[in-house]
């Protein structure tokens, strides 16, 4: 028997740092994004610490390490949270959700518990794609 093979455990804010939710949003969008299309910007004070990840039509906005919350940003935010799934499709392909996704996965579950936090109904619609 292989006594070598363990489970890795699930990481969270006591044990990632922004800089690894930075790392992980970076490889996974430009597996689908161009690096040109595409900027993460990591805000270290001695007060805040936050993270942007931007393009020409969508922000995630992340701050507060190691408590973080989080919002989505887009130009046109719709009032109507029947318009939600469409305004953002408008502006961020599937794959860029999977990405978000797969990058969420592998810091355990960080950035979709920051962007819960926020409470704001139109990034609560991102996280329920990427969970």
């Amino acid at each position: 028997m292989n006594t070598d093979l363990r489970k890795e455990q699930p990481l969270n804010t006591e044990n990632v740092t922004l800089e690894q939710l930075g790392s992980a949003l970076a490889t996974a969008l430009k597996v689908v994004l161009d690096p040109d299309e595409f900027d993460i910007a990591l805000g270290v004070a001695a007060d805040v610490r936050e993270l942007d990840v931007a393009t020409d039509d969508w922000t995630l906005h992340i701050e507060g390490w190691p408590d973080p919350i989080g919002f989505l940003a887009i130009d046109d935010e719709p009032d109507d949270e029947t318009q939600y799934e469409a305004s953002r499709r408008a502006v961020m392909s599937v794959a860029v959700e999977q990405a978000l996704a797969e990058a969420d996965r592998a810091v355990g579950g960080v950035l979709s518990r920051a962007l819960t936090t926020s409470g704001d109904p139109f990034t609560l619609a991102l996280v329920k794609v990427l969970t």
